[in-house]
């Protein structure tokens, strides 16, 4: 099973919403981070937020990024520039509104269908 890693600032709307796409697609196994912790003011409104670890950058077969490629591979210089693929999606969507997250929910579907095809047993 191929293992996604879906990486942007700080794991809350854009990678949190990818992970939730694909979790429970039998092809692969997703894991969602941030490059940075959230700030601890507003972590109790995050409270599954995640910050990147070793361990996850080890773990992924690919990594896809949110304009965090740049950032990844300046904090992580022996990851395999080839395995980190950039979508290029602003972080102008907050899933919390029903609107935006059903906007980002098109856009992340339209962007990662070359690199995983349509999301199966969406929940």
């Amino acid at each position: 099973m191929k293992h996604i890693l879906f990486v942007c600032r700080v794991n809350v709307n854009r990678s949190k919403l990818a992970e939730e796409l694909y979790k429970n697609d039998n092809r692969y196994e997703v894991r969602s981070a941030g490059i940075y912790d959230i700030n601890e003011c507003v972590k109790h409104l995050y409270p599954n937020s995640r910050k990147l670890t070793d361990d996850d950058i080890s773990w992924a077969d690919e990594i896809l990024t949110f304009f965090t490629r740049d950032e990844l591979l300046a904090m992580y210089p022996t990851v395999d520039k080839q395995k980190v693929i950039d979508l290029e999606i602003y972080d102008e969507y907050r899933i919390d509104n029903p609107d935006r997250r059903n906007a980002l929910t098109k856009v992340l579907i339209g962007k990662l269908k070359p690199y995983l095809g349509e999301p199966q047993n969406i929940s």
